[in-house]
């Protein structure tokens, strides 16, 4: 038999208002599960949500939906479950249970990374500079598995060996996860001893209304939320209100003034959020030690390395301007010096005869 936490997160018309709703009127989801049309009427329902639930209830195949768990591999965790993460109990509508498949590491410090799904070069090098500091001080990171910094930062932390875990809008299940074209970065969350999450119970597809809903999930299981970039209404920004209504700390990575993805970091900023230039402000604002690099990172040398790491430092350039902004050297020159600074790690190939300074 299944927790009713669990039985009743399958109700189709169950929304946060009406759980919440019958929560507080029976105090348990078991009495919830229990109740007659009357006391279910009693407790705020409407009259056709009331019918759609006691039809739903009767006709509803518990047995079928444990073995689909099994089959899945999914497991549930509810509010009574010593593996529910407790930070999500400051929401003001924790998720009655979790769907979960991997592993939901606990008492971890977690920090969320979120931003648009359409990424600059600009986000790609910042995730790329200060990800893999975060993860090497045993930060895990919390995004959505989104296009964009969300896919990047999963990526990113995953290649340095790092913790992440995803939140979903969606079920949890093959099927229902989106973008269909992540699956397989879910499949490398897990085997890598992450995990991906969800209130929402398999055969659940994303809507435009469940992933604002899973924005608060990503900031309550965080310390901190990391804004990367974000347009004027980016659904980042949903998440950043949502950390801080609960308490939460708030950073925003600053941008150019004109720029249209920093207009939500940059609105952040002027607001309060905390700047973050370099991953050394994660660290101590989270109070995480830095953990050193195996490795002394390697710099510019020679006049022409400096001039070429000076110009695309703040920004990628294509190769046609960089030769054009490089004094003196000729084309063959600053074209051979730039393949040895990507073999060096300073210089990444961005696509499209892009170059940006690591």
């Amino acid at each position: 038999m299944l927790a009713s936490p669990v039985h009743l997160s399958y109700f189709p018309q169950l929304t946060r208002a009406r759980a919440r709703r019958a929560l507080t009127y029976f105090g348990s989801t078991n009495a919830i599960r229990q109740a007659t049309k009357s006391e279910l009427l009693d407790c705020g329902w409407d009259e056709q949500t009331v019918g759609a639930y006691i039809s739903w209830r009767q006709s509803f195949d518990e047995v079928a939906v444990a073995e689909s768990l099994q089959t899945h591999d999914i497991h549930t965790i509810d509010r009574e479950d010593s593996e529910y993460p407790p930070q999500l109990l400051d929401l003001f509508d924790p998720p009655l249970c979790l769907f979960v498949r991997g592993t939901l590491a606990r008492y971890t410090t977690s920090l969320s990374i979120v931003g648009t799904r359409k990424m600059s070069s600009y986000g790609t090098h910042i995730i790329d500079t200060i990800v893999p500091t975060l993860t090497k001080a045993g930060i895990t990171i919390i995004s959505g598995l989104a296009y964009g910094v969300d896919s990047k930062a999963h990526k990113v932390t995953l290649q340095t060996g790092g913790m992440t875990h995803a939140v979903l809008g969606s079920g949890v299940d093959t099927a229902s996860i989106a973008p269909t074209a992540h699956i397989s970065l879910a499949s490398d969350i897990i085997s890598n001893g992450g995990a991906i999450i969800s209130e929402y119970p398999p055969g659940t597809q994303a809507t435009k209304y469940t992933f604002p809903e899973r924005n608060r999930i990503i900031a309550a299981l965080s310390k901190a939320t990391l804004i990367i970039e974000a347009g004027e209404k980016s659904g980042s920004l949903i998440t950043a209100q949502c950390a801080l209504d609960i308490g939460r700390e708030v950073c925003a990575i600053p941008h150019p003034i004109h720029t249209p993805h920093g207009i939500g970091p940059n609105t952040l900023i002027k607001n309060g959020a905390h700047v973050v230039t370099e991953a050394q402000d994660i660290l101590t604002l989270l109070q995480v030690e830095a953990t050193p690099l195996a490795e002394s990172r390697a710099v510019p040398t020679s006049p022409i390395e400096i001039s070429i790491y000076r110009l695309v430092q703040s920004e990628a350039l294509h190769i046609d301007e960089i030769i054009l902004k490089t004094p003196n050297p000729t084309k063959e020159n600053i074209m051979s010096t730039i393949t040895i600074m990507e073999m060096r790690g300073l210089l990444k190939h961005m696509g499209n005869m892009m170059y940006m300074a690591i």
